[in-house]
Order: structure tokens, then C-alpha cells, then sequence
């Protein structure tokens, strides 16, 4: 009994870019949500908070950015031909995490305690969801060269 639709062939990174995709996509809707409503709920306010408000509607830009992302890897994990898109969507994902973390470290102060008591866990599942995506894209990246040597297509 044959499985429809099942590759010829062994992806090496689709683990990893299936979870790190998934994550980025939980992330991407959870800042989009955070970021939108407190940006609302800081321009409805009476007091001027513009500082606030550029990180709120940041962290919103953040989340499109990893939803976007965590889509892309999601729907091509099994596709060698797509792993330089998904390795670029991973390095963009990244710097916007590396972007974020900065920005939040400067809201916050220098204290990483505070930080990490108002994030809790949650601080680690942007650099860990990226790290587990870019691996996965490269990891296909790698096996693209060698399967397209045997002449091994994707139908």
C-alpha cells in the first residue's frame, strides 16, 4: 500500500522548522494582541505616553513579523526548494527578536530580574523559536545540493 503525497526523500530540518514554526506563529499572536490593544489603550488615555506607545505598536509589527514567519516555515517544512525563503524569513524573525529583547531591556532598565519577573518564561520563546527555525532551514538547505545531485525531484 503506497502513502499519496509522501516525499521521495528525508528532510533533515522539517522537526525543526515545523516546532520553531508553531511557536513563532503562538508568539506572532500574542504580540499582535498585546501590542494592539495597549496600543489603543494608550492613545485612548488622557496622558501622552509616546515612548509606551512606539514599543506597543513595535511589539504589534514584531508579532506580524514572527506570524508571518512561523506560517512560511509551517507550510514549507517539507519543501527543499523553499529553504532559502524560510532561512531569510528565520533571519529576519530574528533580528526582530533581537530588536524587541533590546527594546524591552531599555523599557525596563538595566535590571534583568524585573525583566524576567514580568515576562516570566515567556522572555526565552523568541530567541529559542528562531534558533529552532533558522536550524531547520539550514539543515534543508544543506540536503537541497545533495539530493539535487542524484537527480531527485520534488513532483
Amino acid at each position: 500500500m503506497m502513502v499519496p503525497n509522501k516525499a521521495p526523500y528525508n528532510v533533515p530540518g522539517k522537526v525543526f522548522l515545523k516546532t520553531g514554526g508553531i511557536l513563532m506563529i503562538l508568539f506572532g499572536l500574542a504580540c499582535i494582541g498585546s501590542g494592539a490593544g495597549g496600543s489603543v489603550g494608550v492613545a485612548l488615555s488622557y496622558e501622552t505616553l509616546g515612548l509606551l506607545f512606539v514599543l506597543l505598536a513595535g511589539l504589534a509589527v514584531a508579532g506580524i513579523v514572527f506570524l508571518v514567519s512561523g506560517i512560511v516555515g509551517l507550510v514549507n517544512c517539507s519543501k527543499l526548494e523553499r529553504a532559502t525563503t524560510c532561512h531569510v524569513f528565520g533571519i529576519i524573525a530574528g533580528g526582530a527578536s533581537v530588536i524587541g529583547m533590546l527594546l524591552i531591556t531599555l523599557l525596563m532598565g538595566s535590571d534583568v530580574n524585573a525583566v524576567l519577573d514580568a515576562y516570566g518564561g515567556l522572555y526565552i520563546l523568541p530567541p529559542l523559536s528562531t534558533t529552532l527555525y533558522i536550524i531547520g532551514a539550514i539543515k534543508n538547505r544543506k540536503a537541497k545540493p545533495t539530493l539535487m545531485s542524484k537527480g531527485i525531484k520534488r513532483r
